[in-house]
């Protein structure tokens, strides 16, 4: 459904001739109804990626060579109308920093309706706002009549997440690309969005590409994991070999990191118990 092959990605160089690299020679695939996740570092070229496939590349950054298909187009090559045709319809992307993402001159309902309107002009706006709230309930925003008629100032930064996930899920895609889609959302709503994406994989065959810091997500909701480092796919295996055995160092210090932060987090929780 969704193939990378061999994406070079990076920046012009002084001599006008070669370039750096950020993303090097990246392959992936993920197929209807499946779900993969990418983790890596700060820095590693994960959100590159997820801008790449969007076609949210900004010079001086721009694709040096490879493919972005999504069911055999090119995301890359193709025009910026085509592309607009597709993302949010076909294929959706989740970004992080709600507020960032939302226009604060315009209230939250409204940008849901209009994300379906853009591509479905047959709705009238009765049947476009009716599905923008119950697209806020589905995704756990309380008195979701009432938000949206909100601007995103008067959102939580948690809130205005869920806003952009609602918006995402509006014109039901048959593929998602999350990046920390749960950033600064409550635990138990990060686990209601992504069993809620775990449906549309399940029932509607949707596809998912997820890039998250947690192992416990990619654990619990990923068939396939990529471990990306320094631009480049250093590991790609099924979830449950990964957890068996990481082969590339990059990969067990991921693992070790995230055993510590839960070691951590149980501790601080035992001593608030103790208090």
């Amino acid at each position: 459904m969704l193939e990378i092959k061999n994406l070079t990605v990076g920046v012009p160089d002084d001599s006008g001739i070669g370039f750096e690299a950020m993303l090097d020679d990246i392959s992936l695939s993920v197929d209807a109804g499946q779900s993969v996740g990418v983790v890596g570092e700060a820095g590693s070229g994960k959100s590159l990626l997820v801008h790449a496939i969007g076609g949210l590349l900004r010079a001086p950054v721009v694709p040096f060579g490879g493919e972005v298909l999504f069911e055999g187009r090119d995301m890359i090559s193709m025009s910026a109308d085509d592309r607009r045709l597709i993302l949010g319809e076909e294929l959706s992307l989740v970004l992080p920093g709600g507020r960032v993402r939302l226009n604060p001159l315009e209230k939250v309902g409204r940008q849901i309706m209009r994300v379906q309107r853009d591509h479905h002009d047959e709705l009238s706006k009765v049947e476009a706002h009716q599905r923008a709230v119950q697209l806020l309930d589905r995704v756990g925003i309380p008195d979701p009549e009432l938000r949206a008629e909100a601007y995103p100032h008067e959102l939580s930064g948690g809130m205005a997440q869920r806003t952009v996930v609602a918006m995402a899920l509006a014109n039901s895609p048959r593929f998602l690309v999350a990046d920390e889609p749960t950033t600064g959302i409550d635990v138990t709503i990060q686990r209601q969005i992504l069993e809620d994406f775990a449906s549309l994989i399940r029932e509607d065959n949707v596809g998912l590409l997820i890039v998250t810091r947690d192992l416990g997500i990619v654990a619990h909701f990923c068939d396939r994991v990529a471990v990306v480092s320094e631009g480049r796919i250093v590991e790609n295996a099924e979830v449950r070999e990964f957890f068996k055995e990481q082969k590339h160092p990059v990969s067990r210090e991921l693992m070790r990191a995230t055993v510590l932060e839960r070691e951590k987090a149980a501790e601080w929780s035992a001593a608030a118990a103790s208090d």
